[in-house]
């Protein structure tokens, strides 16, 4: 009977520890924070890295490929703010507080590349979306309708496509460089457009 008893009290132990190991991984303590706000800090001392000092928010967001959602992304900037380390600037930028300077550590600036840019940018896109910013990725001016042909849509049924540009636009991806042209922003390109 009394080793039945040990393994009962043994196992709900066990079960009481395993869900506050839980609740401390999840970065509810106080000074922690969760993965979705370490790569803002981490993505702010790699923008430091190459000159970036003062981005602007929406920059970080999608540099970070942090929240989908602007109110999700808000809300990590405020905890950010809250426990020390990131500051508010004017204009709508950021910087990182000296918590955030000793979290990051020195960065090595070749970490953050356009490739790696964009990867983190399309992960805020539909795949078909996707494709039509890796057109765009060479960093020229394209005409919409020739890459709507290249990429083997339907020409006469452009809505969907035209959506995705929108959409693209919207986040800052994009930008009309004529009613028939468009390109990638330079927002795009943290270390300049390809030279060829």
């Amino acid at each position: 009977m009394g080793t039945s008893t040990d393994k009962t009290s043994s196992k709900k132990t066990a079960k009481s520890a395993g869900k506050t190991s839980a609740k401390s991984s999840k970065g509810t303590g106080s000074g922690s924070i969760n993965k979705a706000q370490e790569n803002i800090v981490i993505t702010l001392g790699k923008l430091k890295a190459i000159g970036m000092v003062q981005p602007k928010k929406t920059e970080v967001q999608i540099f970070s490929g942090n929240s989908k959602t602007k109110a999700g992304y808000e809300k990590n900037l405020g905890t950010l703010r809250k426990l020390g380390y990131i500051e508010y600037l004017s204009g709508s930028m950021v910087k990182l507080a000296e918590k955030g300077i000793r979290f990051v550590g020195v960065v090595d600036p070749s970490s953050i590349t356009n490739e790696s840019v964009h990867n983190d940018m399309k992960e805020m896109l539909v795949p078909k979306a996707r494709e039509i910013f890796d057109v765009l990725a060479d960093g020229k001016v394209h005409n919409r309708r020739e890459v709507a042909e290249h990429l083997n849509y339907d020409m006469t049924k452009l809505s969907g496509y035209e959506k995705n540009i929108s959409k693209m636009k919207t986040l800052g991806f994009v930008e009309y460089h004529s009613k028939t042209t468009f390109a990638l922003t330079d927002r795009c390109f943290p270390l300049g457009r390809p030279k060829n």
